[in-house]
């Protein structure tokens, strides 16, 4: 049985898509040619930290969910939405949370 070289797809071409953003233009804001960035999309050469700490800034997002969450998906919510809110935040959250009638 061969073993793939290929790394598994992440979501980062979802997002530069999300965000409107061409190979081009998101390449060059993430200092490598496009070339490199359509090899990353999809799969072939590895990516580092780096990267995706890049990748997160410029599309707006956690570096988990510029990972691994596809930003089109309206199903469900990250839990990483709500603990990456402040405090206060969550706080907020709650208090709207408990309007809701429970479930029985």
């Amino acid at each position: 049985m061969a073993i793939s070289s290929r790394r598994p797809v992440m979501a980062f071409r979802k997002w530069r898509q999300f965000r409107e953003m061409s190979q081009e233009d998101a390449a060059a804001d993430l200092g490598m040619d496009r070339s490199n960035l359509s090899k990353i999309e999809r799969g072939v050469i590895p990516y580092d930290s780096d990267f995706v700490a890049a990748g997160a800034r410029l599309y707006r997002c956690s570096e988990r969910d510029f990972q691994y969450r596809d930003p089109f998906a309206t199903e469900t919510i990250p839990i990483e939405a709500i603990t990456d809110l402040s405090k206060d935040q969550q706080d907020q959250l709650r208090a709207i949370i408990a309007t809701f009638p429970r479930r029985r």
